[in-house]
């Protein structure tokens, strides 16, 4: 051997550190990765959940959204029955605003009627 190589050590070596790779492969890596693995599972799981609950949400606020439109449509109905009604119990027999004539002396209900149309006119100056 020219520059002192022993080929049998250097094969030896080769050997050793095979065989540390290969025991570091199965003891470290494989565990390693198996774990990265569970982990990169149960992390895309929970974006999964978290996108169908928000889909869920939306879902449920779509319709508390077009609930209250239609329950303001029914209060904006029932506010103008009411009103009719309203209308309709402060005017006196035999007279209707429409005509524009009113009783004379038709009492309280028609100087009520007349009051909150003079109010409905001029907020500011109620008389």
């Amino acid at each position: 051997m020219p520059l002192n190589i022993d080929f049998q050590q250097i094969f030896l070596h080769l050997l050793n550190f095979t065989i540390l790779f290969g025991a570091l492969y199965f003891l470290l890596y494989s565990p390693v990765k198996n774990f990265m693995a569970k982990r990169t599972a149960y992390y895309e799981d929970m974006d999964n959940q978290a996108r169908q609950r928000l889909e869920d949400a939306d879902q449920v606020k779509a319709d508390y959204e077009q609930k209250l439109e239609s329950a303001g449509e029914e209060i904006r109905r029932r506010s103008e029955q009411a009103q009719q009604k309203k209308d309709a119990q402060y005017l006196p027999r035999g007279s209707h605003p429409a005509c524009g004539h009113f009783q004379q002396g038709g009492g309280w209900r028609t100087t009520a009627y007349a009051y909150q149309k003079k109010t409905e006119k001029n907020p500011t100056n109620p008389i």
